[in-house]
């Protein structure tokens, strides 16, 4: 696929050093391969050992047509979930917070379109009710976009 690879200009691994490259090429085969498999457009490889970069790389596709890039900007969505996952639980252990706060008391804004009574525990175990979301990068399903990245609810959460 489109993209830079191992071998055509990502970051090369530290010099001296077979495993991280034959690492870096295994790792690259496997996103490849998923690639070909159709399991995703693209993927993006950073990985760096005792504070230097060894690897920077990207494959296949951003979106249709647009290669990607290891400087592409993507949106997480999913991907950010088992690190927020931790920090709440950090933040519950501390006292700062309760998985039946709602969310909005944290992040007064989240309240908006309908989210008002969503709480913490309620995204935690995916059942804020959350049909969809649409974003930068998002396919919207033939729902009117939003600049900004927006949420919406398909009935209340309780």
């Amino acid at each position: 696929g489109a993209g830079v690879t191992p071998a055509e200009g990502g970051v090369e691994p530290t010099a001296g050093s077979t495993l991280n490259k034959r690492m870096l090429e295994k790792a690259a085969a496997v996103i490849e391969g998923g690639i070909k498999a159709r399991f995703h457009l693209g993927a993006q490889l950073y990985v760096s050992r005792d504070g230097k970069t060894v690897g920077d790389l990207a494959f296949g596709e951003a979106r249709d047509g647009v290669a990607m890039r290891p400087d592409t900007l993507m949106l997480w969505m999913s991907s950010i979930k088992p690190i927020t996952a931790v920090a709440i639980a950090q933040m519950w252990e501390r006292g700062k917070l309760e998985l039946d706060d709602p969310v909005a008391r944290h992040i007064p804004e989240f309240g908006a379109k309908g989210k008002e009574r969503v709480t913490i525990r309620h995204v935690l175990t995916h059942t804020g009710g959350f049909p969809f979301a649409i974003g930068p990068g998002r396919p919207t399903h033939g729902r009117k976009s939003s600049p900004s990245f927006a949420m919406h609810r398909s009935s209340p959460a309780g």
